[in-house]
């Protein structure tokens, strides 16, 4: 009897090499990173079930790639907006230049001999001349330590009089000083910082191997000002020099001249003068419009940048802003700035002043026009910023765009954020679900892919046993 043909048959194992690996995915453009699972089966349906996957949870996505464009699109409205809002606040800033212009910066004073006079001018001067003639220059009065007192070599360390505590008179006027330190450098310090109406200073009378440290006080005032520094009611100073009061004549008058304690005198509302010492000057007070043309020159540059990025937002290609109300709104408020009329004489808007637009709608100064003018027109029109005229008109319309709290521009900033923040939300929500799922379906389709390579292996099995038996049955037959 020939002998049996034997084949060797794999026995299954009851589950497949079906396993699941961790993958990290994430939405499109925004949302946090979370971790997702992923298979790699070994039945022959594995490609499918991960087909199978992939597309359940590209549809559970396409909620996340529809918000995340609209996120995109919130971005861009905002970058938008602030640049708009800065342009704005460039209109506001030569507001306030505008402004200047037609106050302090309008001015301008000349001065025959600043030795003897300089001046001084805030806004509100009259336009004129005013001849300053100094009679006399006044002094003040200078008192020092007197002689016979403790001999300073060294003020940090010593000082005139033992002891912390002082009485200084000036004018009548008794001020005490307390020292933290017996030092006669802690002694000026004080004394200048008390506000007496004198100031103090260390002066080395001694040759310069024997120093012999004093203090000397002058007067703020240019008159005879008693003073004196007691301790313990004893005296320690000695007036040098007796001062004077200074004596003025403007423009001639009075006669007599005018006495006064301090070198600082208001000649004119609005013009201070400073008396430094005896003779003659004339100041000649005016107001140009040098300061104005450059004003209005630099409100021209910054309409035609407001309004060159506002023209972006029309048309076909309107941009991201194409159709926001806020656009219109600025627009219509930057036309209404120009338009302002007011005034009663010769200038009672821009356009006479030399502003005018072209073919493209872009604004152009020709300062030549303002030379025509008078300054008491121009501040008729432009007003002082609070009663009418076009600055307050003008603050009125920037607030109403730029104002922090209730301003078009900044609230819509603020609604973008809000919405830009909930949309975020909206996505990492999403996000989380989408990975949910996926990680459920990774985990169900690898099951299922254990289970079909289990029955795969069944199959393979009895196929094998079928044909080693046929094989044997075969060779029995033959035999």
């Amino acid at each position: 009897m020939s002998s049996v043909s034997s084949t060797t048959l794999n026995t299954p194992t009851g589950y497949s090499n079906s396993t699941a690996t961790t993958t990290t995915s994430g939405s499109p453009a925004s949302g946090p990173s979370s971790s997702a699972t992923s298979f790699s089966g070994t039945s022959k349906f594995a490609q499918d079930l991960q087909q199978a996957v992939t597309r359940a949870v590209a549809i559970a996505s396409m909620p996340i790639t529809q918000l995340n464009n609209r996120k995109s699109l919130l971005l861009e409205q905002q970058k938008a907006f602030q640049s708009l809002q800065g342009k704005v606040d460039n209109v506001s800033s030569v507001m306030q230049t505008l402004s200047a212009a037609m106050g302090l910066s309008s001015y301008s004073a000349s001065n025959s001999d600043p030795s003897a006079v300089t001046a001084t001018l805030v806004a509100g001067a009259l336009s004129g001349t005013y001849k300053i003639d100094v009679l006399n220059a006044g002094s003040s009065t200078l008192a020092m330590s007197a002689t016979g007192l403790s001999t300073v070599t060294d003020p940090t360390l010593q000082s005139i009089t033992p002891g912390t505590s002082f009485t200084l008179s000036v004018d009548g006027k008794d001020t005490t000083i307390t020292l933290g330190t017996a030092s006669l450098n802690a002694l000026a310090t004080a004394i200048n910082t008390s506000g007496a109406g004198v100031q103090a200073t260390i002066i080395n009378i001694g040759a310069p191997d024997s120093p012999d440290y004093r203090l000397s006080l002058e007067s703020a005032a240019t008159a005879d000002v008693p003073i004196q520094l007691s301790a313990a009611g004893s005296p320690l100073l000695d007036i040098q020099t007796h001062g004077s009061q200074i004596s003025y004549q403007v423009n001639g008058q009075p006669p007599a001249g005018i006495l006064s304690s301090s070198r600082s005198v208001t000649i004119s509302p609005g013009l201070t003068a400073t008396l430094l010492a005896a003779g003659s000057s004339t100041l000649s007070v005016g107001r140009d419009v040098t300061a104005l043309g450059a004003a209005l020159s630099t409100l021209v540059t910054s309409y035609n940048s407001t309004v060159t990025e506002l023209g972006q937002y029309h048309g076909q290609n309107g941009g991201v802003l194409q159709g926001q109300r806020e656009v219109l709104t600025v627009e219509s408020s930057l036309r209404n700035l120009l338009n302002f009329s007011g005034g009663n004489g010769s200038a009672t808007s821009l356009f006479q002043m030399g502003l005018s637009f072209d073919k493209s709608g872009q604004l152009h100064f020709n300062s030549s026009k303002l030379d025509t003018l008078t300054f008491s027109d121009l501040q008729a029109y432009f007003g002082d910023g609070t009663q009418g005229g076009f600055i307050q008109n003008a603050h009125t319309i920037l607030t109403s765009l730029d104002d922090p709290l209730s301003g078009t521009l900044p609230t819509a900033l603020n609604s973008i954020s809000s919405q830009i923040k909930g949309t975020t939300d909206q996505i990492d929500s999403n996000q989380l679900r989408v990975n949910v799922l996926q990680t459920n379906l990774t985990a169900q389709m690898a099951a299922a892919d254990a289970a079909i390579s289990m029955l795969q292996d069944q199959s393979d099995y009895f196929t094998n046993l079928f044909e080693a038996m046929k094989q044997a049955s075969q060779s029995i037959t033959n035999s």
